[in-house]
């Protein structure tokens, strides 16, 4: 998928200087951006190829009509409001933040259809019928390694995801909000989603569920839309989905992964649960899925969540040569 093209015009400088780097720096956000304090010099790079969304400052009296652009910002201070009609964002506010609203209201010229002729993201889930601590921080650890030689999103599809203590990180949004956007009629699902990527060290991914309950309040049809999307339209490579049986599309989710991983303790309880899922499995006809599941033993990890950066520590550790193993056979 191309990347958004942002054309930022204001009379600050430094302002549009700073953005711009930061939009420019940001790959996964999934745009690129060229900043200018001048209207000649705007107007130039504009006959060469439009921007898909300009930010204009607005204190600038320029028609933005001449750029072209396919949809435009103007960037208000305080409470000062836009007189030609304008969409609307705050100026001062994280850059971060802002990048992500302007995604969330940019529209392709297309109604937001997404080209079909992509090729699909590999699905690779991650799932331990004990649901035990392991799970996450192997799927974690498993999207880091993968990224080191291919373009790796990591999405945690559980009830309690626990990434306020991993990452110290408040989140605006949660995948919650990103399927009830991407779900509306001429959502554009790339722009959405790349809006709402974070990054950390190695690691791109998107914020889990805040409220629990959220996992069972979506119908199968929407989870798997969502899923589906998330293939043809993110833009990676692969997709490394840390799930849980309590999303009503838990057996579709398997039968379209490419590849499922089952990480584990060894021992009697562990392995009944593992025999439960084979016979639910059995029960609907889904032998198929037993035979793509590798259930990876994993011993005890001490330590596993006492180092302050806990995703270097997994990367780098035991668990992380456990998962780079798995990952090779």
């Amino acid at each position: 998928m191309e990347k958004i093209c942002i054309a930022i015009y204001d009379e600050e400088a430094e302002y549009v200087e700073a953005l711009t780097a930061y939009i420019s720096d940001e790959k996964a956000m999934g745009a690129h951006a060229a900043g200018f304090s001048g209207e000649d010099r705007l107007l130039d790079y504009c006959r060469g190829k439009p921007p898909d969304v300009l930010l204009l400052g607005t204190e600038i009296s320029a028609d933005p009509a001449q750029t072209g652009a396919a949809m435009v910002i103007r960037l208000v201070i305080g409470d000062e409001s836009d007189q030609d009609g304008s969409l609307t964002l705050p100026k001062y506010q994280p850059a971060d933040d802002l990048v992500r609203q302007v995604m969330e209201m940019y529209r392709p010229s297309d109604d937001g259809c997404e080209c079909g002729n992509e090729a699909a993201s590999e699905l690779i889930s991650i799932y331990d019928p004990g649901q035990g601590q392991l799970q996450s921080p192997f799927a974690v650890t498993a999207a880091m390694s993968l990224s080191s030689e291919r373009n790796a999103l990591y999405v945690n599809f559980r009830e309690n995801a626990g990434f306020l203590r991993l990452f110290r990180e408040e989140y605006s949004r949660d995948l919650s909000d990103l399927i009830f956007l991407t779900g509306r009629k001429g959502a554009a699902f790339g722009p959405l989603l790349k809006g709402c990527i974070y990054t950390e060290q190695q690691l791109q991914y998107l914020p889990p569920f805040m409220n629990p309950a959220d996992i069972s309040g979506f119908e199968k049809e929407e989870w798997m839309n969502f899923v589906r999307g998330l293939r043809k339209s993110s833009g990676y490579d692969v997709i490394v989905a840390d799930i849980s049986a309590a999303n009503p599309a838990f057996y579709e989710i398997l039968k379209c992964s490419e590849r499922i991983i089952s990480p584990g303790q060894t021992n009697s309880y562990s392995l009944a649960q593992r025999r439960h899922l084979e016979s639910n499995l059995a029960l609907r006809d889904l032998e198929h899925i037993s035979q793509k599941i590798r259930w990876k033993d994993i011993r005890d990890i001490p330590g596993l969540f006492d180092n302050e950066d806990v995703l270097a520590s997994w990367f780098w550790g035991e668990l992380g040569d456990m998962v780079r193993e798995e990952l090779g056979k």
